[in-house]
């Protein structure tokens, strides 16, 4: 289902910050692993540097990851580079 969604994909000229918390070993594979094969997924199909971060909090869950996760995507995405 993620591939799908990743081939509808042309291009990726804008920032994407992506944020995923510790839910614990029984959630691994629905959460991190599955957030990490996203981000390989559009690296890959891209022929040109992306503008993609990708972040794990290992010591947020998924009711305290919100705010940290906000404030540090609107920190990249205003991020000059």
């Amino acid at each position: 289902m993620i591939k799908n969604k990743v081939d509808s994909i042309s291009s990726l000229h804008k920032k994407l910050y992506i944020a995923t918390a510790n839910q614990g070993k029984a959630n691994y594979e629905r959460n991190k692993k599955s957030h990490n094969e996203f981000y390989a997924l559009i690296t890959e199909k891209s022929d040109e540097p992306l503008k993609v971060e990708l972040e794990y909090f290992e010591k947020e869950n998924h009711r305290s990851v919100p705010l940290k996760a906000l404030y540090k995507g609107l920190k990249y995405i205003n991020l000059e580079h």
